[in-house]
């Protein structure tokens, strides 16, 4: 395999990660050639075989958090890990799916995580003291931390001493004023996805710079 997607529902990532790879791994210039057949979609949905294995993607059904489940994944030359952490049990989870992906990754893990930071510069502080927060801060799932993430990823560094990292905001997840739809009053029902004016009201409206980061992007590569 070249590419592997845990939590790959519709297969739709690997089409961006062919297009926008070369960005993020700048050393390996086949990414842009990567096929269909050399990729790997995992979800424990099976709903979602047919749309992948349509687009030409090999499927995997499969719930990562099921006995002796880590240790059928596959090497490959990169695994995504997009969107998908935060519904793992708990953060014992997530230290297992992320070192046995940076483990598995022949040249690089590519992982996208919401932004749970409740600093004052570009978390959620910055909503809080205008009676505003996240969308999703009050979802039951597992919330990690920045500091989480770099600590699981260093500390399985340590013990192979060839990998590096970089963290950085997702472009095209920055919350630039109160009117996002990701930014909800406060009191807003804890299972609310987006803003809705008429079930929440009105909200304050104010600027951020600089912008909110609503999204995390880290590149382990090595």
């Amino acid at each position: 395999m070249r590419v592997v997607d845990l939590g790959c529902g519709l297969g739709g990532h690997f089409t961006e990660f062919v297009k926008t790879g070369g960005l993020h791994f700048p050393d390996d210039r086949e990414i842009g050639i990567i096929q269909p057949k050399d990729c790997l979609g995992v979800d424990k949905q099976s709903r979602f075989q047919g749309d992948v294995e349509g687009q030409g993607f090999n499927f995997m059904c499969m719930d990562v958090t099921e006995d002796q489940a880590l240790m059928e994944l596959p090497d490959a030359d990169y695994y995504l890990v997009w969107d998908f952490l935060h519904h793992l049990p708990d953060q014992n989870w997530v230290a297992g799916i992320v070192q046995t992906a940076i483990h598995r990754a022949r040249k690089g893990v590519w992982i996208r995580m919401l932004s749970f930071e409740d600093d004052m510069m570009t978390g959620e502080g910055r909503l809080k003291a205008l009676g505003l927060r996240f969308a999703w801060s009050k979802w039951p799932v597992t919330k990690t931390l920045m500091v989480d993430m770099l600590s699981i990823i260093n500390e399985y560094k340590m013990q192979t001493s060839r990998n590096s990292v970089a963290a950085k905001p997702k472009p095209g997840d920055r919350v630039r004023a109160t009117g996002d739809p990701n930014v909800v009053p406060e009191n807003a029902a804890a299972t609310v996805k987006k803003y809705d004016l008429t079930a929440q009201g009105p909200k304050v409206e104010e600027r951020f710079d600089p912008p909110l980061v609503a999204k995390w992007e880290i590149i382990v590569t090595g």
